[in-house]
């Protein structure tokens, strides 16, 4: 018996040995104050950021040099009007990306084949917050199940902003109906939350 609890002792010391020499790589999903995030430093060869439902597709020349991309999901629902989780992409400067990357969200299979289903951004410290589709969304995509649209390069340097948020989005047309949804109306070609409208 004690020669049975050494040798688990010794078993375990290695263990946790082995474990401390493992080096961190900084690029997998952080779980840091609540949130869900993955970040990369990626280069002009290009790479892929995936987390959750999410797939950031950084193209060969998305960027002219090393870049520190980082993907986030919200833990919370988030103004109404997205239909997915909502996904913060956030780069070093307005101008970091030189090519549109791409972005997809899986999602539901009902969601992924509707025509008005688009990927959208909220645009930074509007009042009431608005989502603007982005121009070029498809439910074509690589990923089966998904929507996805190119995440232009100009939406970060017209604002200026480092971070921006994307969702899935309903596409309208004024006028209403279009918004199915209680308290929503059409504004900016996308379902909003619109809380002086009936439920």
């Amino acid at each position: 018996m004690k020669r049975a609890l050494t040798n688990l002792a010794s078993w375990i010391a290695r263990l946790v040995a082995l474990v401390a020499t493992i080096p961190s790589c900084g690029s997998g999903i952080h779980d840091g104050e609540g949130e869900l995030y993955v970040r990369k430093t990626v280069d002009r060869n290009g790479d892929r950021l995936v987390l959750g439902e999410a797939v950031l597709d950084v193209w060969q020349d998305c960027v002219s040099g090393p870049t520190l991309i980082t993907l986030r999901r919200s833990q919370t629902l988030g103004p109404s009007g997205a239909i997915s989780p909502i996904f913060q992409l956030e780069i070093p400067t307005p101008k970091a990306f030189t090519n549109d990357p791409r972005l997809s969200i899986a999602t539901s299979s009902e969601i992924a084949v509707d025509p008005t289903s688009a990927i959208g951004f909220l645009v930074p410290d509007s009042q009431p917050q608005q989502w603007i589709p982005e121009i070029g969304s498809s439910t074509n995509c690589d990923l089966l199940s998904s929507v996805c649209g190119l995440v232009q390069t100009d939406k970060f340097a017209d604002q200026p902003a480092t971070k921006l948020d994307y969702a899935i989005v309903k596409l309208c047309d004024q006028p209403l109906p279009g918004c199915s949804l209680p308290n929503q109306s059409c504004q900016s070609g996308a379902c909003q939350y619109c809380p002086t409208c009936g439920s």
